[in-house]
């Protein structure tokens, strides 16, 4: 009777991003890293697939957005809370099923995450230039874009390390990550 060697695996999770990551030892060789991960984002100008509805790109980036969002709504501005702010992330939309047309704002929900994992959400009171809110509503295989705004701890911002988390809408939309800044 032949005995196999059984392989032992270790399991990692970071339950709140939902990120499983496995390393096996002997002869087993480790699965490969999943393709986007909070530890592997993907980059600045790349377009990927978030839920069913929307490929999405990161096309830049304002880490001192104060007076860009001054300029784009005067009237309704208000400065950012001492010590804190405003970034804009730019994205760009491609609405892939068919149905209502929609705008950026009302296809994806993003976030930004610090180094330290503070999630900072989108400031619906500030209007970023270009706003997602007010983009262009697009149907099946059509682009749009816009800027959503997050009011960020300037310390956060120094420290170098930004991740925007976009979703899709939909109930099991998964998460995908963009850039470390």
């Amino acid at each position: 009777m032949k005995i196999r060697r059984a392989a032992v695996a270790t399991v990692s999770t970071v339950a709140a991003l939902g990120v499983v990551s496995l390393s096996a030892t002997a002869a087993d060789a480790a699965p490969a890293r999943p393709a986007n991960s909070a530890h592997s984002p993907y980059k600045v100008k790349s377009m990927h697939k978030v839920g069913k509805s929307w490929a999405v790109e990161t096309t830049s980036i304002l880490k001192n957005a104060n007076a860009a969002c001054n300029k784009a709504d005067h009237l309704f501005y208000k400065k950012p809370k001492k010590g804190y702010v405003y970034v804009v992330v730019q994205f760009t939309g491609k609405k892939l099923t068919g149905g209502k047309k929609q705008n950026l704002g009302d296809g994806i929900i993003t976030n930004l995450r610090a180094k330290d994992g503070k999630q900072y959400g989108q400031d619906y009171g500030i209007v970023a230039p270009h706003d997602a809110a007010n983009s262009k509503a697009v149907g099946k295989n059509h682009k749009t874009s816009g800027g959503f705004v997050y009011m960020v701890k300037k310390s956060d911002v120094k420290a170098g390390h930004l991740e925007a988390m976009v979703e899709g809408t939909g109930v099991h939309d998964e998460t995908i990550y963009f850039f470390n800044t």
